[in-house]
């Protein structure tokens, strides 16, 4: 019986946040098991291999400021602002949740597959496997973020180790819909760049 009603709760809640936005979903997840935890606002001062569109990177602290969007009756989490220069670490899993999506994978040249999906971001957002072949790298993304947040936690930056956590956990959800990682969609996709040469 508890299997039975894992697996419903686990089915609705995907059903229920599937389209939802980044930062509800992952509230949901860390509210109750995060400690409430004040993490003081550090700079980011990291040196990193990923290419990302600069004019986009958000690398200053946005909390309290308004960066949550969901449609009209949605629910959002709260996003208080800073005190002291400090914010709770499940707020900083929970606003960058959804940093990925900001804009900072966009218009780069990351893959010569990625005109099948329309853009860059999609190539570290998605992950396919078809006959064999995998594309995209929504998979690579997430141990990218992982791996940085280790370092990071090992340095004794927990503001950073969480916003590193928190853009791990973004791949994560990506690669938990099905439009992410279902071949149909790679092929409706490749299909739509045949029929539409713009």
């Amino acid at each position: 019986m508890r299997t039975i009603l894992s697996v419903l709760l686990a089915a609705v809640s995907v059903l229920a946040f599937s389209w939802s936005g980044h930062e509800g979903l992952t509230y949901y997840i860390v509210k109750d098991i995060v400690p409430d935890e004040m993490v003081k606002i550090t700079p980011y001062n990291y040196q990193e291999k990923r290419i990302y569109n600069l004019s986009k990177l958000v690398l200053e602290d946005v909390c309290g400021k308004g960066t949550m969007e969901a449609w009209e009756g949605a629910l959002l989490p709260p996003n208080p602002s800073p005190v002291e220069g400090k914010v709770p670490a499940w707020q900083i899993l929970t606003v960058y949740s959804s940093e990925p999506d900001w804009g900072m994978d966009q218009g780069l040249e990351l893959s010569p597959y990625q005109f099948l999906i329309g853009n860059s971001q999609g190539v570290r957002h998605m992950k396919y496997r078809i006959m064999g072949l995998e594309f995209f790298e929504a998979d690579k993304s997430f141990y990218y973020f992982h791996d940085l947040a280790k370092e990071a936690f090992r340095r004794g930056d927990r503001y950073w180790g969480y916003r590193f956590l928190a853009r791990a956990l973004h791949y994560i959800e990506d690669l938990s819909q099905p439009t992410t990682t279902h071949r149909e969609r790679l092929e409706r996709s490749f299909r739509r760049s045949l029929t539409d040469p713009s």
